[in-house]
């Protein structure tokens, strides 16, 4: 009888230890998650980009720039301004507009002719005024007699230059009736704007400014 117990704990035991590797159905959380870690690896690998520091930004060189060449006439307009005067002299503002693509630069002071109506074959036509001398805005006539400085204009920019020149008769000789002028820049040697601007200039002279910033006019 002894033996026969001694048997059946162990067939009983046996029977125990085979329901404890089978009655339970969920496989362990670490198998879950992949047996094989080389797998993982791989995997992330292929899902994520790697992390590298940004590659330095290549070192540029600034082109020099090229020198801002004079206006043409041609790629300016010139507007009638604003007028002053006193005591017989007249100051007239001219506005200079920059409708060309490029910046170009105005220095110095403009060519300037005046015209009006001149005797010819029995009428009349217009032409230069030759009993018209131009000159220059002397330097004692306050600002409008500034030194030359250069004025860069880029699209759409204006600068400014002055006529001045006299209303009051000087003795006998007669006034000239204007009916406006020839223009040109500096830059140019032959091409004109005639600007239509009726005045009448006593004593044979008109004067002509330096080209000034916009912020200069009246």
């Amino acid at each position: 009888m002894a033996t026969r117990k001694y048997v059946l704990v162990l067939a009983a035991v046996g029977v125990l230890a085979a329901g404890g590797c089978t009655s339970d159905p969920t496989p362990p959380v670490a198998g879950s998650q992949g047996a094989s870690p080389s797998g993982t690896a791989s995997a992330s690998a292929a899902t994520t980009p790697a992390m590298t520091a940004p590659a330095p930004a290549p070192k540029t060189v600034a082109p020099s720039g090229s020198p801002v060449k004079g206006c043409t006439t041609e790629q300016v307009n010139v507007i009638v301004g604003q007028s002053s005067g006193a005591a017989g002299t007249l100051v007239q503002e001219m506005d200079v507009h920059n409708t060309s693509a490029v910046t170009c630069t105005l220095t110095g002071r403009p060519f300037v002719s005046v015209y009006g109506k001149v005797p010819q074959g029995g009428g009349t036509v217009e032409a230069t005024l030759g009993g018209v001398a131009v000159g220059q805005i002397p330097s004692t006539f306050g600002q409008l007699g500034a030194p030359a400085t250069p004025q860069n204009l880029t699209h759409g920019d204006y600068a400014v230059f002055f006529l001045k020149w006299s209303q009051v008769p000087v003795g006998s000789k007669p006034c000239d009736k204007a009916d406006g002028y020839a223009f040109r820049t500096p830059a140019d040697a032959s091409v004109n704007h005639l600007v239509t601007f009726a005045f009448t200039v006593c004593g044979g002279e008109v004067q002509v400014s330096n080209f000034m910033p916009k912020s200069s006019g009246f």
